[in-house]
């Protein structure tokens, strides 16, 4: 299929099994949708998986993805991309009520009168070329600017990305109103500086679900003899970014100091080798060191034994040498399950920083995002459990 970094494909007597690589969401093969649920949200614990992300990506707030309220999970949808493609013509079209996102553009035109400004420099090469016309230019209101064009290809891209017909059929009408803008998506490096006037903030929430979606296309999924259409997420970006909104959102209650990914320099000899620790909390008891990892169990398929694998030593080697490097007592690991039957800290032998290793359960399958406070309570609690001693 070509997909080798995204899926794992293996034939089998009677078709092909695929396996997920690290990812979550949805992808189109042959007309057919194929949706990706993460590891941690249970089927038979989380009725709707899809507003559960939702919820989860609206609390976390990476970079590249702002949810807005109206697809924090209430609608009724039968896919994860149906509840995007929603909230994203909602927001077109409440934008679009007041008037088109157009902008002056400078155009440049070779015609027998001057339109505009004559542009000097290029009269003499036309007066050869051609003495019966001359070059100007002049500014016009246009759609075609890179606001116009990202919203045009996110209506027709999440249009033709949805199940629900009615909401395929809002999204061209909507599209058909930004015709004017060219087809052709911005890059990119574009969209990063990308510079939304005060007079279209009505669009803003429109324009993070459509740079979201230009960001997890999936490009890796397509090629000259295939093209799938998706919206893929790394599980572990996934995962990582909502324990850090938790763990932030508990500092911001207790006045510590919350850092993601502190530059940590475990030597700097004979050449410098540094460490990121996930997450780093700093607190008038001491400081604690933490990595999340989402995946806990060898077999998510039986409830009874999710949490019971014991953390994996490279796992263990990777937050004691952070910590060793940052004279952190406390260290620990993040997981969505941590088995009953831990009872923890294990204390490490020999000499020197860190002393203990903590598991740490964070399991997004119970969070609610119109229930932040009740969620963080139980975090906060074992976080103080573990500084405190």
């Amino acid at each position: 299929m070509g997909t080798s970094d995204v899926f794992d494909v293996t034939v089998i007597p009677n078709g092909v099994e695929i396996r997920p690589l690290g990812v979550t969401g949805q992808v189109t093969v042959a007309g057919d949708s194929i949706e990706i649920v993460p590891k941690y949200l249970f089927p038979e614990e989380v009725d709707n998986w899809h507003g559960s992300v939702a919820d989860i990506l609206a609390f976390s707030q990476t970079e590249s993805f702002d949810l807005v309220s109206s697809a924090t999970g209430e609608r009724d949808v039968s896919t994860f991309v149906d509840l995007l493609a929603g909230a994203f013509a909602d927001q077109l079209r409440d934008g679009l009520r007041h008037g088109l996102p157009t902008e002056y553009v400078r155009r440049k035109e070779t015609a027998g009168a001057v339109r505009g400004r004559l542009v000097i420099e290029d009269l003499y090469p036309q007066v050869l070329k051609d003495p019966t016309k001359v070059v100007s230019e002049s500014d016009e209101l246009s759609v075609d600017t890179i606001l116009g064009r990202v919203l045009r290809w996110a209506a027709n891209e999440y249009a033709h990305l949805t199940t629900d017909p009615s909401v395929r059929s809002r999204l061209l009408e909507l599209e058909t109103r930004l015709s004017e803008a060219s087809k052709q998506p911005p890059s990119l490096a574009q969209l990063d500086r990308l510079f939304i006037p005060p007079q279209y903030r009505r669009f803003e929430r429109a324009v993070e679900l459509a740079i979201w979606l230009r960001r997890n296309e999936g490009p890796s999924l397509r090629s000259d003899e295939l093209d799938l259409q998706g919206v893929l997420i790394s599980t572990h970006d996934l995962y990582q970014d909502f324990v850090d909104a938790c763990l932030s959102y508990i500092s911001r209650d207790e006045d510590w100091k919350f850092t993601s990914e502190p530059p940590t320099h475990v030597s700097t000899t004979p050449s410098n080798l540094t460490a990121y620790p996930d997450h780093v909390l700093q607190t008038s008891q001491g400081d604690l060191l933490l990595d999340s990892k989402y995946v806990v169990s060898a077999d998510w398929d039986q409830p009874d034994n999710r949490g019971e694998k014991r953390p994996d030593l490279s796992e263990v080697y990777q937050v004691m040498a952070a910590g060793r490097a940052r004279e952190i007592e406390d260290v620990g690991l993040v997981y969505p399950s941590v088995s009953d039957q831990y009872t923890g800290p294990w204390s490490i032998q020999g000499a020197g920083n860190p002393l203990r290793i903590h598991l740490v359960e964070i399991d997004p399958s119970s969070f609610k995002f119109r229930n932040i406070e009740r969620f963080t309570e139980s975090i906060q609690t074992e976080i103080h459990s573990i500084v405190h001693g």
